[in-house]
């Protein structure tokens, strides 16, 4: 990062930087409505995973860490895509049997949300 010399307005003692402030300027935010004010959405979503952190330590073995990380992954993408992750399963494994395996998109949650809906 390049040092800014004592005539430049910014680095003036307990200025607010305004050469950086442009970008970040509330009118930028309330012009286009799509910047957030927070990351409560990132925080939200990472709150499972921190809650079972402890429960992860006694998975018993590798397999069933790998195996607990594809069911939340499978459970978080469901609920990513606005689809209730128990009905999802539920068809998934009623179907899975008999379904072609070069058709596995079909299985998929945005796929289900295109069909209940």
């Amino acid at each position: 990062m390049a040092r800014l010399g004592a005539s430049v307005p910014s680095s003036a003692p307990g200025s607010d930087g305004p050469l950086r402030w442009s970008g970040l300027a509330p009118s930028n935010t309330l012009d286009h409505g799509f910047s957030e004010f927070d990351n409560n959405t990132a925080e939200r979503s990472l709150a499972p995973i921190t809650l079972g952190r402890k429960n992860y330590l006694f998975m018993g073995s590798e397999g069933g860490g790998n195996s607990a990380a594809i069911a939340s992954t499978l459970i978080e993408t469901a609920k990513l895509n606005g689809v209730d992750p128990q009905a999802w399963l539920t068809g998934v494994l009623g179907r899975i049997a008999e379904h072609w395996i070069a058709k596995l998109d079909e299985l998929m949650p945005w796929r289900y949300a295109e069909v209940s809906a």
